[in-house]
């Protein structure tokens, strides 16, 4: 060899032999995730979820009803069935406001907690340093025993005020009346506590009246200011307004039951306002939202954005409590064990409308449902049945079915062997399965693998496929991310199980000296500084997304590894170069094909291919929605004394595995924004008119030859 090429043979092994090592780092620490939806993706969730809630409002006959979502990305949707009227015909709209009750306690434990790292409040210091001095305080049961942590967590052993009948008949007397906190106080005043403060557990409104009462004395001004400017605006929840009047800005109506304490059933709007004044609820609800920014909430609450996080251990720490079965209450949260895994949220009650806000911890979903009636019992029953099979539905991703699929085949003889599939969505409700199976079928040849096309069966409901050419026989089914398949003939039988393969060398972190393109944190959002087209759309999960032209550095850029994040569309109905199509070119000129090429044969075009030069050894792409990698050993062209260039060359792994080896580049690939060598470039992201996103992406300088 001569003398550069001997360097760059041991260069490029040593870098290989250091990617490799990175990769076994982070492989050993991934953990399986379902399909994280782009933008595009998200039509399709709410799509599903539409028709989900759509049913249980033909089964069970209330007015109406919505919901919000936010996923562990940060993408969120809402959708909307029913009425908002239901004499006019009136469709309730995912932007309509409802009245959310009781989950108003969550936002008002969190101001205390800011307060609490604040030093202003201490969780178990005495409410009488702060109500000491009122006139009434000595009549309030156990009124000496009682701490902050009491009143947050209920088990103060105060009596609950808004079930009294002498509270209801006030109500109905004068539904226009302003109430002030002390006049909501008034009604257990005297009353014997309902068991020593600290002793039990009782869910009472009254103490989060005397908490916000407490709140405003500490924060110096009223909780309401204090909700805003603490949680409202730095949260972005522009949705989320007091229920301090009778004219509430976009609410609708709801339908209240005959039951009603507070009097006035039927319908909740009457000649434009209110039928009675919602500002009696103050601090132990207060607010009007929609199911959308009531989820925003959840996944900002629970993701340790309201308060400190150093208090979120104490904040989640329930003790038994009566709402419901295996339930625990924390301080204003309520936790209990869903079909997903543990619950953190609140329910709320307000007459004429219910309300439940829910944060799957184990899959970092927010899901949040409103109600524009209180009076259908299924709702009342069912609510929380129904979010969770909601959730359930969100978290299967975009296409339950869509994916690869790992098994056995069992042979005719008895024997087994490793087999697998991938089952492709062409839209229009049609799947694609192809199955591979080593040794299914010995010849003279040896035992090369036995591979069978099946067709989805759009005329059968669920998951059945059927054999196509030569497989005709053949007969699959998927359920439950099970996949069997009978041959029907000597060939044997499939029984295969959903696999959650990403690649290793996903979520890998810049090594020390690399030079930082695009910079990734989990569910923050990432900055374009290093380029030029500001036009791409910053996603909440830490991503972007090619948005109004191409994007490429505003540095340039010699030889160096390489590291790129992307993630294609679900696109079904598309076909070829139209199906989630981009492309990274190293130094402006050198293109590497992104394209949803997942499940097709190897060509020029798909993705991993370096576009009209060389065409991939094999198809490691995963399918859309998933996220990949690109990690490439990236050689510049070097002028050389004549003025000729040598060639570019690339050693490029896609999720992990080598797909090129030292693979020469002659020139400039087809469509490249620059057209002749040059020993340095841009990194350019190409923009073909899909919502590719990327992230993560970085790269390590290496010396020159």
């Amino acid at each position: 060899m001569r003398s550069n090429e001997t360097l760059r043979f041991y260069l490029t092994a040593a870098l290989q032999i250091l990617l490799l090592l990175l990769i076994f780092t982070v492989a050993s620490q991934l953990e399986a995730a379902p399909q994280a939806a782009s933008p595009n993706g998200v039509a399709i969730l709410e799509k599903r979820l539409h028709t989900l809630l759509e049913s249980y409002r033909t089964e069970h006959g209330f007015a109406g009803a919505s919901v919000g979502f936010v996923l562990e990305s940060g993408l969120q949707g809402a959708v909307a069935v029913g009425h908002s009227d239901i004499e006019a015909g009136v469709p309730l709209a995912v932007t309509d406001r409802l009245l959310s009750g009781s989950i108003g306690k969550t936002y008002v434990a969190a101001v205390a907690l800011q307060l609490v790292a604040e030093k202003r409040l201490d969780l178990d210091g005495k409410i009488s340093r702060w109500l000491g001095g009122e006139e009434w305080f000595s009549r309030l049961p156990s009124a000496d025993d009682i701490t902050v942590r009491m009143l947050m967590n209920h088990t103060s052993g105060i009596p609950e005020h808004v079930l009294l009948p002498a509270f209801g008949e006030a109500i109905a007397a004068d539904p226009d009346r302003l109430w002030a906190p002390a006049e909501l106080v008034e009604y257990i005043l005297g009353k014997e506590p309902l068991f020593a403060a600290g002793d039990g557990w009782s869910y009472a409104d009254t103490n989060y009246i005397l908490l916000g009462m407490i709140i405003e004395k500490a924060a110096g001004q009223t909780y309401y200011d204090a909700l805003k400017n603490r949680i409202l605006e730095p949260l972005g929840l522009k949705e989320t307004l007091p229920s301090d009047s009778r004219t509430i800005p976009g609410l609708v109506n709801g339908y209240a039951s005959e039951r009603s304490p507070f009097g006035k059933p039927g319908r909740t709007i009457r000649d434009g306002a209110f039928v009675v004044n919602p500002q009696l609820e103050w601090t132990g609800g207060g607010l009007a939202s929609t199911p959308l920014d009531l989820a925003r909430w959840g996944h900002a609450l629970f993701n340790g954005r309201a308060f400190d996080t150093a208090l979120m251990d104490q904040f989640l720490d329930g003790l038994p409590a009566a709402t419901g079965k295996g339930d625990r209450y924390g301080l204003g949260v309520q936790i209990w064990t869903t079909p997903l895994g543990a619950g953190y949220g609140h329910g709320g009650w307000f007459p004429g409308y219910i309300s439940l806000m829910t944060y799957y911890k184990d899959h970092g979903l927010a899901v949040a449902i409103q109600f524009n009636t209180s009076r259908s019992v299924a709702v009342r029953t069912h609510m929380r049945n129904w979010l969770d099979a909601l959730a359930a539905c969100l978290e299967e991703g975009i296409d339950p079915i869509m994916g690869e699929y790992e098994g056995l085949a069992l042979k005719a003889d008895g024997s087994m062997t490793r087999a697998s599939a991938k089952v492709i969505a062409e839209g229009n409700g049609q799947h694609r399965m192809v199955l591979a199976a080593h040794g299914m079928a010995p010849t003279a040849h040896g035992s090369p693998p036995v591979t069978a096309t099946l067709q989805r069966d759009t005329e059968a409901e669920g998951g059945l496929f059927v054999g196509t050419g030569d497989a005709s026989s053949w007969k699959g089914a998927i359920a439950k991310g099970e996949l069997t398949v009978a041959t029907g003939d000597a060939m044997g039988s499939f029984v295969l199980v959903k696999s959650d393969r990403r690649s290793p060398t996903e979520g890998l972190a810049p090594p020390e000296g690399a030079v930082v393109l695009l910079p990734y944190e989990k569910r923050k959002p990432t900055t374009l500084e290093a380029w030029n087209n500001k036009n791409w759309i910053v996603l909440p999960d830490g991503s972007v997304m090619v948005n109004r032209g191409p994007n490429r550095t505003v540095a340039h850029h010699r030889s160096g590894l390489f590291h790129i994040e992307f993630k294609t569309p679900y696109q079904p109905e598309a076909r070829g170069q139209g199906r989630g199509n981009s492309g990274v070119y190293f130094g402006s000129r050198y293109e590497i094909q992104i394209l949803d090429s997942f499940g097709l044969e190897p060509g020029m075009g798909d993705c991993g291919s370096i576009y009209g030069v060389a065409i991939t050894g094999q198809n490691v792409s995963l399918p859309p929605e998933v996220w990949q990698t690109f990690d490439v050993i990236y050689r510049a062209p070097r002028q050389k004394d004549d003025g000729t260039f040598e060639m570019a060359r690339m050693t490029v792994f896609h999720n992990g595995i080598k797909i090129h080896e030292d693979q020469a580049v002659p020139g400039p690939t087809t469509a490249a924004p620059e057209k002749q060598n040059a020993e340095t470039g841009r990194l350019y992201l190409q923009d073909h008119g899909n919502p590719v996103c990327y992230r993560n992406i970085w790269y390590l300088e290496l010396p020159e030859h």
